[in-house]
């Protein structure tokens, strides 16, 4: 059995992504954060990462409005606390700006870069996990469906390899280069970048 806290963020984050499927594929989104668990789980993650992980993605992507977002954030502290949520913040992109208009993408990404420098170890080993299966997963729908699955992105093979690079050349010296995650990220992005110059 799962820790009760492990167990609690399960349900909620399955409440929240209800009804959302992945880009990269037609499976609910709730999958990918079952993953990430996972993957954060077996890399030697204490239950809080295990929770932050279920959570990454409830503030950037199942929220309508700043005053929802300001409630469901008090909900994370009030259940997990206050450094389960600071992680999740962390890892949150800013996806309107204060005025609600949305960031361009390439600012969004730049501004979760900034956060994650600012992070901690468990933000970190959530943020390598994340990408990891992004990856995974990306590479795989590359390999069956061909670059077509590019048009449910909102960007493209380029923006996508400077992304990765750069979360992957931020995580590495504050996990270590011999850490499972950098070790497990680092051969994706390889892989990754040998598909674009074979494309």
């Amino acid at each position: 059995m799962f820790a009760p806290a492990v167990e609690d963020a399960l349900a909620f984050a399955s409440l929240r992504h209800a009804g959302q499927t992945r880009k990269a594929e037609d499976t609910p989104y709730f999958t990918h954060l079952v993953h990430v668990a996972m993957i954060v789980a077996r890399a030697g993650g204490d239950d809080p990462a295990v929770v932050i992980a279920l959570l990454h993605d409830v503030l950037e992507d199942t929220v309508k409005s700043a005053d929802e977002r300001t409630a469901v954030a008090a909900e994370i502290e009030d259940r997990w606390g206050a450094d389960v949520a600071r992680s999740v913040h962390t890892l949150t992109e800013p996806k309107r700006d204060d005025e609600g208009r949305p960031v361009p993408w390439r600012a969004r990404k730049e501004a979760y870069l900034e956060q994650l420098s600012l992070g901690d170890r468990r933000a970190w080993m959530v943020s390598a996990a994340d990408k990891l299966h992004n990856l995974e997963t990306l590479l795989i729908a590359l390999e069956r469906d061909g670059e077509g699955v590019w048009r449910r992105f909102w960007s493209g093979p380029e923006d996508n390899r400077w992304f990765y690079d750069r979360v992957l050349a931020t995580v590495t010296p504050r996990l270590g280069e011999e850490h499972v995650l950098i070790r497990a990220l680092g051969a994706a992005v390889t892989r990754f970048a040998a598909h674009l110059e074979q494309a």
